[in-house]
């Protein structure tokens, strides 16, 4: 008997529910620092002297841009280049400790665009130490708006997000030359957008730097649109989990919602939301329970992912405030496209005879009985909670081939490496129990 395969099994009869929290509820993401949506536009921006944040001496002409440069995507278009002097980004207002003296107020950046100058004035700098990042948010002067940097503080490579009178522009250094910037306009908003916001990553995945950083920007904004009350991502091996509290996530269309099926609401849900909780957009989402109240209404969805055709034993759930609007989720999903992960090697046939062959090794007249509702062979992804390591596994009905009886036995076949135990005789109630 696999000694690894039958502690696994009992820790799964007495295993705890799925993932709720992984940490002490502390919001640690910059984002919950940084002044909200509501708090900036209360600030009135001070004018002072203004300085060209863009040194014009080394900005790139269109001619030295490539044309991916020139187009990475075909949402968005070039409208102008620059070359930052970061050291601009700097407190615009320096309050003095001395009640008796003057506030100093210093120079306001400049951004150019085409022939528009957009002097900011910037009202606070968030640190990120484990990401050697800061974020720099910045107020439009005189007109309605506000600009988002976030800094590599190695490199000194920028991006950042500009909105002006309800036009958005996006600032990215280029990989060739990290002081040198590349603003492209984004395109307007749909009402639907507005509500709940779809990230668009404009950087080629191949600029790790600048891809980094427009990712924690675009998670960030994302962040301060939703509000919620608590945040938390994390990796596990090759297990992601998230969850997001009391937030503005999404409205879902109840009725499209059955049991048993795969869900394209939760997929497109789950897409938006695909920086904030890490799962990709291969992913597929099974609905396993829908909860309701007394009067019927869905309050609670559970849904586990589909891999390889198989559930993975882990609940995600989805909290249904009111009329399908979402404001939990908890989720827990595998990375298929980790360099750890595995395909299954043994299927139902192969498996079968391998837990077959066990019989010729065990003493299964000791073994304990499963008495619960019946269940029929079937393949899940679970945990084991002793290595830590994600397996595909086989809960198989079988029958012993030493015997002329006619008793069925469960067995639990590892469909990666092939271990297998012969785990309880099998007696299940009737289905109506």
């Amino acid at each position: 008997m696999s000694v690894r395969i039958a502690a696994f099994f009992v820790f799964m009869v007495i295993s705890l529910p799925s993932f709720a929290r992984i940490s002490a509820p502390t919001n640690y993401h910059p984002a919950f620092k940084i002044l909200s949506h509501k708090q900036l536009a209360e600030i009135k921006p001070v004018v002072g002297q203004t300085v060209t944040l863009s040194n014009a001496v080394n900005e790139p002409s269109l001619d030295d841009l490539h044309f991916d440069e020139v187009e990475p995507i075909a949402q968005v278009s070039l409208v102008a280049t620059a070359s930052f002097d970061s050291s601009y980004l700097d407190s615009s207002k320096v309050l003095s400790l001395d009640p008796t003296q003057l506030d100093i107020v210093v120079s306001n950046p400049v951004i150019k665009i085409n022939d528009h100058d957009y002097p900011l004035f910037l009202v606070q700098t968030i640190l990120d130490d484990d990401k050697n990042i800061r974020y720099i948010t910045a107020k439009v002067v005189g007109r309605k708006g506000y600009a988002r940097f976030v800094i590599d503080n190695q490199s000194a490579a920028v991006v950042a997000h500009l909105e002006v009178d309800g036009a958005r522009y996006r600032i990215l250094s280029r990989q060739t030359n990290p002081t040198q910037q590349l603003i492209y306009r984004m395109p307007p908003q749909t009402a639907e957008e507005l509500r709940f916001p779809t990230p668009v990553l404009v950087s080629n995945h191949a600029n790790s730097l600048t891809y980094r950083l427009e990712r924690e920007l675009l998670k960030t904004e994302l962040l301060l649109t939703m509000t919620p009350s608590y945040y938390h991502e994390a990796k596990r091996d090759i297990v992601d989990y998230a969850i997001i509290e009391h937030a503005k996530i999404a409205v879902i269309n109840l009725e499209n919602l059955q049991e048993g099926r795969v869900s394209k609401d939760i997929t497109e849900i789950l897409s938006r939301l695909r920086l904030l909780t890490g799962n990709r957009e291969s992913d597929r989402f099974v609905v396993t329970k829908l909860t309701k109240d007394k009067k019927g209404r869905i309050t609670d969805i559970t849904f586990q992912q589909l891999v390889d055709g198989a559930l993975f034993d882990k609940k995600s759930t989805m909290y249904v405030h009111r009329d399908g609007y979402i404001n939990h989720l908890s989720l827990s999903a595998i990375n298929t496209q980790h360099p750890d992960f595995q395909q299954p090697i043994y299927n139902f046939e192969q498996a079968k005879m391998i837990a077959e062959n066990n019989f010729f090794t065990q003493d299964v007249d000791k073994l304990t009985t499963y008495q619960d509702k019946p269940f029929v062979s079937y393949k899940t992804w679970m945990i084991n909670k002793k290595t830590n390591k994600v397996i595909p596994l086989w809960f198989l009905i079988v029958m012993n081939p030493q015997s002329t009886d006619d008793k069925a036995y469960i067995a639990l076949v590892d469909a990666l490496s092939g271990e297998a135990v012969i785990a309880m005789k099998y007696q299940p109630k009737g289905p109506d129990s």
